[in-house]
């Protein structure tokens, strides 16, 4: 549909798959999303600070994938996540050919992103706890808890991905809202568990850059199992479904009416 932001697709015109200047908003699309959210991390210390810092970094998270969305979906589609990424390749929303190159434009994007966040906080940014911002498990949650939050939060991620921006169906402006509002719930209720982390690069990124790696395969791992649960769940089962119409209504009986 002419309408639609694009995001999540591929590119208009690109067909079968991707072009350098896709590729080339997918890596600026990224840097902004890791600058800005591991950047409200680093300033906030939201595990320090508590629960109204907690609520700013999920508001950096979530105004950011809005604005992303929005301003570069056209563009490379604005995955920005290797889960999402992968998730749309698996249910055949976006062209195999083009996932290790979308991949790699994230990954640089990240680490540019994370190098970002070191040039502007200084060197205690790199140091523990902050390590630029990356998720690592919360006091008393095991590496196997962070990995089922991560499944059940990009699950969900997904469902939303395939409703707003795959189903023709749904409000243009749905996307960017619907994907934003997500990304934020999923930091407030995950948060103090994994931080809540949905996306490989959002981990990994930082941890490249200050050279530790805490709990790094749950973060790898549970995003990616989530979002092909969640993207074939609504390719397959959700994606046919429609309210029932009036047509199937009841008709009130004759006898019933006020006369």
């Amino acid at each position: 549909m002419a309408d639609r932001t694009g995001a999540f697709r591929s590119p208009a015109g690109l067909g079968e798959g991707w072009s350098r200047a896709a590729l080339a908003g997918e890596v600026v699309a990224t840097f902004l999303l890791i600058f800005i959210g591991t950047g409200a991390v680093v300033a906030l210390e939201p595990a320090k600070a508590g629960p109204a810092a907690l609520l700013a970094v999920a508001l950096a998270w979530g105004f950011a994938v809005l604005a992303i969305v929005y301003a570069f979906g056209h563009v490379s589609g604005a995955h920005v996540n290797p889960s999402v990424t992968i998730g749309l390749a698996v249910a055949r929303k976006f062209p195999w050919n083009a996932v290790p190159w979308y991949i790699l434009a994230q990954l640089v994007g990240g680490l540019l992103g994370s190098l970002a966040v070191w040039a502007v906080f200084g060197s205690t940014s790199r140091d523990a706890p902050l390590l630029l911002g990356t998720t690592a498990p919360g006091k008393g949650f095991s590496t196997g808890t962070v990995f089922l939050a991560e499944v059940i939060i990009t699950f969900i991620l997904l469902l939303v991905v395939m409703a707003t921006a795959t189903d023709d169906r749904a409000e243009s402006p749905a996307v960017g809202l619907g994907v934003g509002l997500t990304i934020a719930a999923g930091i407030i209720t995950i948060g103090p568990v994994s931080g809540a982390s949905f996306n490989p690069v959002r981990t990994l990124a930082p941890d490249i850059v200050a050279g530790q790696f805490p709990a790094w395969a749950a973060y790898v791992g549970g995003p990616l199992v989530g979002a092909v649960l969640g993207a074939l769940l609504y390719e397959f089962l959700l994606r046919p479904g429609e309210p029932p119409s009036a047509a199937g209504a009841v008709e009130e009986h004759e006898r019933g009416r006020l006369q």
